[in-house]
């Protein structure tokens, strides 16, 4: 009977798409019904229009400006926190809530982030960079720890024992260690 328990969450699987097919109403005749409007929204689009109006450019330099500064915030705040998180230099009583706490950053797509910034300092670009500052600095503090996570705790231990202090011992056996990769 090894073959039950994967038998009995197969059969649960397929009842439980078939309720939510059900439920959700969900019909392939949808996508026959809506080939009308498909095709008027290609219509609308074709040709595109390529001509840069002077409102069009201000609003693509402004996405940029959004997705740079936000971006460099973030990786500027990752640096730190990333260091925080990382089990190999901070004990676990430090490192485990900044790892929650990234981890939750992670959790949310950008686009939540925009709308809770949104929400919070309202409609514009400030919230644009408070997103993608949140939603970076969840993402690179992760590769910065798992990086510091992955040194050779032999060496830092080495240059502790010289007698070195907290920063000696971040610049000499642990920076050396995340720089040559």
């Amino acid at each position: 009977m090894r073959w039950a328990g994967p038998m009995v969450c197969g059969l649960a699987g397929l009842l439980f798409a078939i309720w939510s097919w059900w439920a959700l109403e969900f019909r392939l005749s949808l996508l026959v019904e809506g080939v009308p409007f498909a095709l008027d929204f290609a219509r609308r689009g074709l040709p595109p229009a390529w001509e840069v109006t002077p409102t069009l450019a201000g609003a693509l330099l402004e996405t940029v400006q959004i997705a740079f500064l936000g971006t460099l915030v973030g990786a500027l705040l990752a640096l730190p926190t990333g260091l925080l998180a990382s089990r190999a230099v901070l004990p676990p009583w430090v490192a485990h809530p900044v790892r929650a706490l990234l981890t939750a950053l992670r959790t949310l797509p950008a686009l939540v982030w925009g709308l809770l910034f949104v929400a919070w300092v309202g409609l514009g670009p400030p919230a644009g960079v408070l997103a993608l500052t949140a939603y970076s600095l969840g993402m690179l503090a992760k590769l910065y720890y798992e990086r510091l996570d992955s040194i050779d705790p032999v060496l830092v231990a080495a240059v502790r024992q010289t007698g070195a202090h907290a920063l000696q011992v971040y610049r000499y056996g642990v920076l050396p260690q995340v720089a040559a990769h």
